[in-house]
């Protein structure tokens, strides 16, 4: 029997925050320091809608649904001070996190990791970065627990009101080949690091390493294998086949987003 599309979600890596600095009013926010919240535990997105039918002739004739808001709940594994001061605008002084009236915590972007399960047992990942979020004080948990007969860890929770930027967009998601490459494609979003996706599509009885989403950074190169020589192979649409050699076709000095198209003899 024929393996159905098996794509799985396996839980959740790495976490992000770094509150915005500007606002262009046109684009995307900017964002100052990544701040690393520690191992990744728990994620939950839930989001809100605004809904709204158009009846006629005793019936339903158009069902609209429009993004609001959502709200994230964390978990990780850094529960330090200062951290937790960054996140909800504190006082942090000679390691002592000051907890004032008037403390705001700053809006800011927020990126993690799910790793994916597929029918081969390979794994993907996808990158989930939100454009504005906001921690919120009034969900923080403080809980404390003696020890009895084992050791009872308690984890970070943070919650994060999402809401859309200037632009209308509030996520952008990416599915990468590996971990280092979404997580690379992470800190492009909050802009620590420059770089660029490559995307490669096959047809045809044959494979090509890496497949899928590369994400690379600005100036290297990358080198596709491909497991048999291609019939043609196409970079962003330019027939680039003459290029290949020994089964290896190289992009160098990235400057720009490529999709490269490679077609395999049918067997």
């Amino acid at each position: 029997m024929k393996t159905k599309t098996v794509h799985v979600k396996l839980g959740m890596r790495r976490s992000y925050f770094a509150p915005i600095t500007a606002r262009p009013g046109t684009g995307h926010p900017t964002y100052g320091t990544v701040l690393d919240m520690g191992e990744a535990v728990l994620g939950h997105l839930a989001v809100t809608y605004a809904t709204g039918d158009i009846f006629g002739d005793d019936a339903s004739r158009l069902h609209l649904e429009q993004f609001i808001s959502g709200q994230l709940d964390t978990e990780t594994t850094c529960s330090e001070l200062e951290l937790a001061a960054a996140v909800y605008g504190r006082k942090f002084t000679d390691g002592v996190e000051t907890s004032n009236k008037d403390d705001a915590a700053p809006d800011g972007g927020y990126g993690y990791i799910e790793p994916f399960l597929k029918a081969d047992k390979t794994m993907v990942f996808r990158a989930v970065f939100l454009y504005n979020v906001t921690p919120m004080p009034s969900q923080e948990k403080d809980d404390s627990d003696t020890r009895k007969g084992d050791f009872n860890p308690v984890n970070n929770a943070v919650s994060y009101f999402v809401a859309p930027d200037d632009t209308g967009d509030w996520r952008d998601r990416q599915e990468f080949n590996s971990e280092a490459a979404a997580d690379a494609w992470l800190m492009s979003k909050f802009g620590s690091a420059a770089g660029h996706t490559v995307t490669v599509r096959t047809t045809g009885a044959g494979t090509v390493t890496p497949a899928g989403a590369s994400f690379v950074a600005a100036g290297e190169d990358l080198a596709l294998t491909c497991s048999v020589v291609p019939t043609k192979v196409y970079d962003n649409s330019a027939d680039v086949t003459s290029s290949v050699a020994n089964k290896v076709y190289t992009i160098q000095d990235i400057a720009a987003d490529h999709d490269v198209l490679v077609i395999f003899p049918a067997t």
